[in-house]
């Protein structure tokens, strides 16, 4: 996945999905601050209020996350 992804983004580095597909790789990880920086920016440029509510809990959790480490 994270080959496809950085493929995908050496074509197109402004392309939502695969953005909102590398935060949340970055996640899974245990790299929270990396997926927190990306879906911070990610929410600027969402138009639809589900996807920004969906990036809200996230960035929600992973403050807490971050915040008790």
């Amino acid at each position: 996945a994270w080959r496809v992804i950085h493929q995908g983004l050496s074509l197109n580095n402004n392309n939502f999905d695969l953005q909102y597909n590398l935060a949340f790789l970055h996640e899974l990880l245990n790299d929270g601050e990396r997926a927190l920086k990306i879906y911070k920016d990610l929410i600027k440029r969402s138009h639809d209020e589900e996807t920004i509510s969906e990036i809200e809990i996230k960035i929600e959790e992973l403050e807490k996350i971050l915040a008790s480490e």
